[in-house]
């Protein structure tokens, strides 16, 4: 019955996921621009403020492990259980909306507090945890489309990648975003 079921219905692929990426990365934008744009000026101020203040130096194992409990290990648990589970493809689909929608409004709030260099502190923001998160979850999604038998240990080498990134977000992240910010300033001030 499950076989039949499949070949009725066949896996969403990796292309679904970059549409509904692509498409709530642009109505993010447009919602920023147009909808929230009180809202997205505050968060554009409270970033540039946060980034004034960001302490690279004051980085601690307990409190790693608060903001991995806290914050990103419920939401990849979440993850890993909707790829294994037949009906979870949904919940998949829209995690990668959500990211979508997001970056989009946090590039657009970027771009009105920061103009041109705002490409500059968007790239420093996902740096170096992108090269992480992004093969964990693209790795999830083809397991869902792929169940082998092996699954238990594709998923602990998938959730130490995920670790990885999260350790890159906590300990790496701030010093790539308070360079990118000097860089920032430096640059606006030059220019007329």
């Amino acid at each position: 019955m499950l076989t039949r079921w499949r070949k009725k219905h066949p896996h969403i692929t990796l292309k679904a996921h970059m549409i509904l990426f692509l498409g709530f990365f642009f109505a993010g934008v447009l919602l920023a621009n147009l909808r929230w744009a009180d809202e997205s000026f505050w968060l554009g101020y409270q970033t540039e403020n946060a980034l004034q203040q960001i302490d690279v130096w004051n980085a601690d194992r307990p409190v790693f492990l608060r903001f991995l409990l806290r914050n990103r290990l419920p939401i990849w648990v979440a993850l890993c259980m909707c790829s294994r589970f037949f009906r979870g493809e949904p919940a998949l689909l829209a995690f990668s909306g959500w990211l979508g929608l997001s970056l989009g409004i946090l590039s657009a709030t970027f771009a009105r507090r920061f103009s041109v260099f705002s490409i500059l502190l968007t790239g420093a923001m996902v740096i170096p945890q992108i090269f992480a998160y992004l093969p964990a979850y693209l790795s999830l999604i083809r397991n869902r489309q792929k169940r082998s038998a092996a699954d238990a240990l594709k998923y602990l080498m998938f959730s130490g990648v995920f670790l990885l990134g999260a350790a890159g977000e906590y300990y790496l992240n701030p010093w790539f975003l308070q360079k990118t910010y000097a860089v920032i300033q430096l640059l606006s001030h030059s220019t007329p």
